[in-house]
């Protein structure tokens, strides 16, 4: 950057130090570039940048200076090539990235390809540094390398594969042409230059995040003495800096994407109203904001510590894998405090979780630093196992046949025979067996079709359905052959649904439980387009509207069955009141958004209702409308016909994730409504809908479980499909011990989920408690298997970054998790008060 700070800059230089004043002319600059050149030409925030773009910003950094790389010049990471504490370059990322990720990605990735030839002595124009190899960073071997500890043979052969020939992934804007990467050779590191068009190459333009960019998986070209790719050795003190930048300039690009989120967190805290208050007021807001704060400033000390010194990898490898963590809890608050507007991608919060996450990814996620942390400080940790292991047992393991397993141990002494032995069993089949018979048989048949029907369409229909919700052919015949098997009418048993009578000697909610689960195991925007009809159905039955089953209700499933779709959606939520919507002391200080006033025969409705699932598609839809003149406790369940004058679906949202289901806005202009399309009696509505909640909120729960066994399911997919050093990925403990925590987290939501399931009567407690830990700890799941993954979680081919993306809702929808913790409390209040009425005049004990 010139700045107009003259020979301030080489005044700085000499002495080996850059002024406070002159840093602040710099970054003045480079706030100025961010508005004329980022902000200014990708205004909001569902906008992605395009190729021309890319190239644009990039022009203009060249002649802005923010990539001169000249000793006449200061831009990027220029004073780390002059020796200096790195305070402009972290400092000007942050700015960059606060206004668009992705380019300021681009520029990043620029400017270390600049670092990375001058370090190394290379020349390749325009080129880019990608720091990823084969199956991450290279684990310790990489560590021992850097602080130059003596290499194992095991460590030359991981490094070896890790940065050899295989193909490698990265994350590149669509003007990127050059690549440097590493490459081990000859027992060394070299730094390789490749042009991607002379390399065999696969593009994948949707991303996890950073939008615009691509995941590119390309074949490095092979090093030899006639090989024509441009190769320099690279010494470990040289790679040590070029690996300590990339690590501190990822951590100050996710800090940087946060200040637009935590901006508009704490504005919209500021202004939502709930329950007669802002949302501000009300602990469980106060505490996301007071996460989000409390991670940025963590994260703030850390860098303004890193920025006073000189590159230091150890340190810079520590600080990534401390703050990362950090910064995605941050991200996660910033939108739980928006709640749905936080889902949809123009509210300008959910892409930022998303690059957080490829941050996150990329460069060797938190688990892999760990290890690389351990190859610096010591000689022989984390070295794999030397023991190659067999076709009946892993490295470290004995064969089940071998006298001192536990499978033969146990079947030599015939008491233990009977009593203590087992053979090795499927898990799933295992909790298969534990289920009632007609519940078994209900949990095959939905999982053999979600892997029959949906599993060929999930990946291509979430492509489809990115930048808009359009009509799929394949979607709509998916509608139909889930209608002829039943799968959209099994709420109810026959005549009026297709669910067979012995499956009601269990309860409802766990009939759901089981099929939701195996559906959203396969694809959560499919789950939601053939699970929402229910919710839409559910009011109607819990009422015991005979006449409306029989006028609506049979018709439409008869239609179903016969293969015409005719679908219903539940509408509660309004503009103004989202978990209002759901809570009785919010709808107390609340004005209902829709209204009904009388007419003749019926009912005039006029409002809005928004996110709604399924309302695009749904021939009737059950509102939920306040009587003219009075407050929610007037709340009347409506069922709309969608080809009645007056409604409209006005718009279907850009989603984060299921986004095969459309989350629709639905305009009710004096539609008119019968007397007969009143559901369950005027003023009922708010029992209808707390009802509802009830038996919804425990297939939420389930939804999560599906989610966190999908998680599971490709993780160990690819433990055992991938190799490291020639060996599958599931001979190495951290892998191992990491599906282990996949099987137990999700082993304990389901248990969770159907003990509270199982039960006729759901209670509000159980119901919500199942709700917020299940989806809870499947983010928790999900990002682990990520974090598993590497580089290749960011990939949409891999499927695991869509499964985050569609778990991410379970924690909003069906009231957001805050609103759930509070309504435990709310169904326990009276034993709650008797414990302290009964205790006022006893001091704690510590006994119960």
């Amino acid at each position: 950057m010139t700045a107009d700070v003259g020979p301030e800059i080489e005044q700085a230089v000499a002495e080996a130090d850059i002024a406070a004043d002159v840093v602040a002319a710099l970054l003045e600059a480079v706030s100025a570039f961010v508005e004329q050149e980022l902000a200014a030409r990708l205004p909001r925030p569902e906008q992605i940048p395009s190729r021309d773009d890319f190239v644009a910003v990039s022009a203009a950094a060249e002649r802005s200076g923010l990539l001169d790389a000249s000793l006449e010049g200061f831009g990027l990471w220029s004073d780390i090539s002059r020796g200096l504490p790195p305070v402009f370059s972290l400092s000007a990322l942050v700015l960059l990235a606060s206004a668009q990720p992705a380019l300021a990605w681009h520029l990043c990735s620029l400017s270390m390809g600049q670092l990375a030839q001058q370090l190394a002595g290379i020349k390749l124009s325009s080129a880019v540094f990608s720091l990823e190899g084969t199956q991450g960073v290279g684990r310790s071997a990489l560590g021992r390398f850097l602080v130059g500890r003596p290499l194992h043979s095991r460590d030359n052969v991981i490094l070896a594969d890790v940065f050899g020939d295989r193909p490698r992934l990265s994350l590149l804007a669509p003007s990127v042409e050059n690549v440097l990467s590493l490459h081990w050779h000859d027992n060394g590191m070299h730094l390789a230059g490749h042009t991607l068009k002379t390399c065999q190459s696969h593009r994948d333009e949707r991303p996890h995040g950073l939008d615009g960019c691509a995941t590119v998986h390309w074949q490095p070209t092979v090093l030899s003495a006639t090989s024509s790719t441009s190769s320099v050795p690279l010494s470990a003190p040289l790679l040590a800096q070029l690996i300590a930048a990339q690590q501190l300039a990822q951590v100050a690009l996710a800090r940087g994407a946060l200040i637009p989120a935590a901006k508009r967190a704490r504005e919209y805290a500021g202004l939502r109203v709930q329950g007669g208050h802002h949302i501000e007021q009300h602990d469980a807001v106060a505490m996301l904001l007071a996460d989000i704060d409390t991670a940025l400033r963590t994260v703030d000390a850390l860098l303004n510590d890193a920025a006073a010194k000189t590159l230091d990898v150890q340190h810079a490898i520590a600080l990534r894998r401390e703050a990362m963590p950090l910064l995605s809890r941050a991200a996660n608050a910033a939108m739980q405090v928006h709640g749905g507007i936080g889902y949809m991608r123009d509210t300008g919060v959910e892409h930022i979780l998303r690059a957080v996450n490829c941050w996150r990814a990329l460069g060797g996620s938190p688990p892999e630093l760990a290890l690389v942390a351990a190859g610096l400080a010591s000689d022989h940790a984390g070295l794999p196992d030397a023991e190659a292991g067999a076709a009946d047992h892993l490295p470290g393991y004995l064969s089940p046949g071998h006298s001192l397993s536990p499978f033969a141990a146990l079947r030599r002494v015939p008491m233990l025979r009977a009593f203590s032995a087992y053979r090795p069993e499927d898990p799933w089949e295992l909790d298969t067996a534990k289920l009632p018979a007609a519940l078994g048989r209900l949990r095959r048949r939905v999982r053999a079709f979600a892997e029959r029907e949906m599993k060929p369409l999930g990946a291509q229909a979430d492509a489809l359905h990115r930048d808009g919700h359009v009509a799929v052919p394949d979607t709509d015949r998916l509608l139909q052959r889930a209608g002829q098997a039943g799968l959209l009418s099994d709420l109810l048993p026959a005549p009026f649904g297709s669910a067979p009578l012995l499956q009601y000697r269990y309860s409802l909610a766990w009939q759901q439980a089981i099929r939701v689960e195996e559906l959203a195991r396969v694809d959560g925007g499919l789950m939601l387009m053939l699970s929402a009809p229910a919710l839409g159905l559910a009011p109607l039955m819990l009422s015991g509207d005979l006449g409306i089953m029989r006028r609506v209700v049979l018709p439409a499933q008869k239609a179903t069955l016969a293969g015409d779709p005719q679908l219903f959606a539940f509408a509660i939520t309004e503009p103004s009141a989202g978990s209002d919507a759901e809570d009785g002391y919010g709808a107390l200080h609340q004005r209902a958004g829709v209204r009904a006033r009388r007419g003749n025969g019926g009912w005039l409705l006029s409002g809005r209702k928004v996110f709604i699932s399924g309302g695009d598609i749904a021939r009737y839809v059950a509102v939920f409308a306040a009587l003219e003149g009075e407050g929610y406790e007037s709340w009347t369940c409506f069922l709309v016909d969608t080809r009645w004058p007056g409604f409209r679906v006005a718009r279907t949202e850009l989603k984060m994730g299921m986004r095969s289901s459309g989350a629709a806005e639905l305009e009710l202009d004096d539609c008119f409504v019968p007397d007969n399309m009143v559901v369950g009696g005027a003023r009922n509505g708010w029992g209808l809908m707390r009802a509802t909640l009830n038996l919804s909120r425990l297939p939420v729960a389930a939804m999560a479980v599906g989610f966190a066994q999908q998680a599971l399911d490709l993780a160990t997919a690819y433990a055992c499909n991938e190799t490291l050093a020639g060996r599958p990925l599931l001979h190495y403990q951290h892998v191992q011990s990491t599906l282990a925590d996949l099987q137990a987290e999700t082993g304990a939501i389901r248990a969770l989920t159907w003990r509270h399931a199982s039960a006729w009567t759901v209670r509000q407690d159980g119901a919500s408690l199942s709700k917020f830990q299940a989806t809870d700890r499947a983010q928790v799941v999900i990002e682990a298997a990520m974090d598993l993954m590497g580089g290749n979680a960011i990939c949409h081919s891999h499927n695991i970054e869509r499964t985050f993306r569609d778990a991410r809702l379970t924690r909003i929808f069906e009231g957001t998790n805050q609103i759930n913790r509070l309504a435990v409390i709310e169904d326990q209040q009276a034993g709650l008060l008797s414990r302290i009425a009964r205790n006022l005049s006893h001091s704690f004990t510590g006994t119960v």
